[in-house]
């Protein structure tokens, strides 16, 4: 009895609080920037929310690309029904530093391709292919971004091979053609990589120096491009695209060479959840572009597809 009265009293002895409720903060709902997803409500459907290049380093690399020419390393297959040359290659930063969010960035990289030029023909009343002409191509390269500007300086080798099943083979000797150069690249952008565009508009020239040459050097090398694209429907929609080209190799018998697209494609802007891509007619004129034909006068009017992988 006098265990349950202490522990009564126990009890009495300290207050009881009422439970008090929590009182609710009324915050505002966080509004997530527009600027993370620019693209946003404008995809197209199958596309990507994230753009199609890594960083500045990737699409500075793509843009020093000419795929309006065959020996640029690039991956493209040309064709007029008759002759089919196809290309594989691309160019790859490795090391990447200085990287901001201004399109500002330093590089170091190595780009390489290779063409064969395959000829439809009827051997003995049979449809046979045959692989006339194998140019390989590689080259090392430092890159400086900044912004409008693309800035690179590059050693490149380009060596051409006459195969053995060419109908031309037993004709005439292959010739030697291996060729090694350093060349300065800028490429100016007139719309800016910083804004949201529907068109695009660059100019690239290069200059350079054979030090290696077969056949003998005609320096300098040197060559001019223009890429001009328009989207028809918005972000990520097809283009129109066209580019212009010239190329002097600086190599004595060889002409300058010329080409000029003109199709539909996806623009490589670096706000596009697309990969690049594009297809539709070149014409070439001036040396063969062939390397192991250089001699001969190209007129060339091909089917083009050209993607970067």
């Amino acid at each position: 009895m006098l265990i349950r009265l202490s522990l009564l009293l126990t009890l009495l002895a300290f207050p009881v609080f009422a439970e008090e409720e929590t009182p609710k903060l009324d915050l505002p709902k966080a509004e997530i920037p527009q600027d993370l997803f620019p693209n946003e409500g404008k995809r197209r459907p199958g596309s990507r929310l994230r753009p199609w290049h890594a960083d500045a380093a990737e699409w500075a690399a793509y843009r020093t690309q000419r795929p309006g020419m065959p020996t640029d390393p690039s991956s493209k297959i040309l064709t007029d029904g008759q002759r089919y040359d196809i290309t594989i290659g691309n160019r790859i930063p490795l090391l990447i530093w200085g990287l901001d969010d201004g399109f500002k960035s330093w590089s170091f990289g190595l780009d390489g391709a290779m063409m064969a030029s395959l000829s439809r023909y009827k051997k003995d009343g049979k449809l046979t292919f045959a692989t006339e002409t194998f140019d390989g191509m590689f080259g090392a390269f430092l890159t400086r971004t900044t912004g409008r500007w693309i800035w690179m300086a590059r050693t490149g080798h380009v060596s051409a091979h006459l195969v053995d099943n060419s109908p031309d083979y037993l004709k005439a000797d292959p010739l030697a053609y291996n060729v090694f150069w350093y060349e300065l690249v800028s490429t100016f952008n007139v719309v800016s990589p910083e804004a949201k565009s529907d068109w695009d508009l660059y100019f690239q020239g290069s200059v350079g120096w054979n030090y290696v040459a077969l056949p003998q050097a005609n320096n300098p090398r040197s060559g001019f491009g223009a890429t001009y694209g328009h989207q028809l429907n918005g972000p990520d929609s097809l283009a129109l695209i066209a580019t212009a080209d010239v190329v002097r190799p600086g190599i004595t018998g060889q002409k300058p060479i010329y080409s000029a697209f003109l199709g539909a494609g996806f623009l490589a802007r670096p706000e596009s959840t697309r990969r690049p891509f594009r297809m539709g007619v070149t014409a070439f004129r001036g040396s063969d572009h062939r390397n192991q034909y250089f001699t001969r006068r190209n007129k060339f009017a091909a089917f083009t597809i050209h993607t970067d992988f």
